[in-house]
């Protein structure tokens, strides 16, 4: 058993624990961890082909994994791939051991407290925009609740806590105010309209959306300076054609 000292101020998302906690390693067999219900609402299905690879080179998993302790069950908060690699390599020979580093965090008490850390712990990660939207959604709706945030403070806590500046969080805001079919275009891998572009769009009702993107199905490819210019030419009354 290996014991650790490690500062989780950096790493905790949920409340304001600013302590050094000693915190007591050990380890277990993975499939005795519990999936985390919130991880996969918020990141989807996991993709560990990578991890699983380095996890094989490495011999097993070296980082420990983050869970809490509910209802007598080990419940992850931060390892679901290390986890899901540990096992499908055991699965396939590729491992000797399925047996993974864990310790157990008692500072998470609350669901809302699982979300942020869940969210805190994958700053890291790349993100694709469904991905992205969802840790804001749920962030932007846990710490709504906390009345003594003012306003610029609350849209710097919740950028500073996903590691975006104050102006991506607020086009993501944003998007909320979109037409249905300009989020669908921005969510088709197959689409022109991306949704750093589509912010370009920002400002325009219902009915002006729809007149935008009927022209930008038109073209091939648009640029953020001509998606400017459209929407100039659309607010002006001119014929944005």
């Amino acid at each position: 058993m290996a014991i650790k000292n490690i500062n989780m101020a950096k790493v905790f998302s949920s409340a304001n624990t600013k302590q050094s906690l000693r915190l007591v390693c050990d380890y277990i067999d993975a499939d005795e961890l519990e999936v985390n219900p919130e991880n996969e609402i918020i990141y989807g299905k996991l993709n560990i082909d990578d991890l699983k690879a380095e996890i094989i080179r490495s011999g097993g998993v070296k980082n420990p994994i983050e869970v809490i302790k509910k209802d007598e069950k080990l419940i992850i908060i931060s390892g679901h791939r290390r986890q899901l690699a540990t096992l499908q390599a055991f699965n396939e020979g590729k491992l000797s051991s399925k047996k993974v580093p864990y310790f157990i965090n008692d500072t998470i008490k609350s669901l809302d407290d699982e979300k942020m850390a869940i969210i805190g712990r994958n700053t890291q990660r790349e993100k694709d925009f469904k991905t992205r939207f969802n840790e804001i959604t749920i962030l932007t709706e846990i710490l709504s609740k906390e009345v003594q945030n003012e306003k610029g403070r609350f849209r710097k806590n919740i950028a500073d806590r996903i590691g975006i500046s104050e102006a991506e969080l607020q086009r993501y805001w944003d998007y909320k105010k979109f037409c249905p079919e300009i989020k669908e275009a921005i969510q088709d891998e197959n689409s022109t309209l991306t949704f750093s572009k589509a912010a370009e769009l920002r400002g325009l009702n219902e009915e002006e959306q729809h007149k935008a993107l009927e022209i930008i199905k038109q073209k091939n490819d648009i640029s953020t300076m001509e998606l400017r210019n459209l929407k100039k030419s659309i607010k002006e009354g001119y014929n944005a054609e």
